[in-house]
């Protein structure tokens, strides 16, 4: 029997290695947590070229945690900004391609926090639904969006829930349950009909599947409305979102993925990150 290892024991070994790697730079750090640059304004510390935190330096928006040593941006730049900087892509071509996404042709540009409020709607001064990386030939119609998750073991709650305003109830056969519906007038619902969503197991029970699991069906909706290919880089050893067993794969992202209706079930893909 194959064990699963605890996730706070891999978060752990990750907090230590960070703290040991801004020691070995002399970083200033803080000074209960050691794996955390003490100011938010250090954070180009946390960058490993300097070339690349020149041309992140205005990506916005910049995540509060970004000095945070397991920080998810900062990880997305280290990876990704290196490529776009050098225009060498051959890397990320083969580990896509391995993973069965087409790579784009004849060429390929990358931008970080993609995002287009025209898709759900999404109007006004709130943040939204966006991309670490887009990837395409044309920069305008990427044809890969990429999410990057590093040592999280959620994908993204609902607001409306966390604060107490929804009671959480499926609006699957009454849209009028939603606040994001009603009132904001988001496409989220809209959508999901349209794309066969709500016939899905994630909308079969009493529960709205977005109230916990918010950021993982908003973009599924999304690549799916762009025509594009969804892709997951993730931390192999984070056991929290997708661990391999002789008896099937397990962790939230297999499990969300078992949810989706035929019609975008194989269509997110998963890229590992080297350890």
């Amino acid at each position: 029997m194959t064990e699963i290892p605890l996730f706070g024991e891999y978060r752990s070994g990750l907090q230590s290695a960070a703290a040991h790697w801004f020691r070995a730079r002399r970083c200033r750090v803080n000074e209960d947590k050691p794996f955390i640059l003490r100011d938010h304004e250090e954070w180009s510390r946390n960058i490993i070229l300097s070339e690349v935190y020149a041309a992140v330096e205005s990506v916005r928006p910049r995540h509060t945690q970004i000095h945070h040593g397991l920080s998810s941006q900062a990880l997305t730049f280290n990876l990704f900004g290196a490529l776009m900087v050098r225009d060498d892509w051959e890397a990320a071509k083969e580990a896509f391609e391995v993973a069965g996404v087409p790579w784009p042709s004849p060429s390929c540009t990358g931008q970080f926090e993609y995002d287009d409020r025209e898709v759900f709607a999404e109007a006004g001064r709130d943040q939204p639904t966006s991309w670490d990386v887009a990837l395409g030939h044309d920069p305008a119609h990427p044809s890969i969006l990429v999410e990057v998750k590093f040592t999280e073991h959620d994908l993204g709650q609902c607001s409306v829930y966390q604060r107490g305003d929804c009671s959480g109830q499926n609006p699957a056969a009454d849209f009028n349950l939603c606040y994001l519906h009603v009132d904001k007038h988001r496409r989220y619902l809209t959508l999901a009909r349209d794309l066969g969503d709500l016939q899905s197991r994630a909308f079969a029970g009493s529960f709205c599947p977005f109230t916990i699991y918010y950021q993982f069906y908003r973009e599924v909706m999304f690549a799916a409305a762009k025509g594009a290919h969804m892709v997951f880089v993730l931390d192999e050893r984070n056991p929290a979102l997708w661990f391999p067993t002789p008896k099937g794969e397990r962790g939230l992202i297999p499990f969300l993925l078992s949810t989706l209706p035929p019609g975008l079930s194989t269509s997110p893909s998963k890229v590992d990150t080297p350890t």
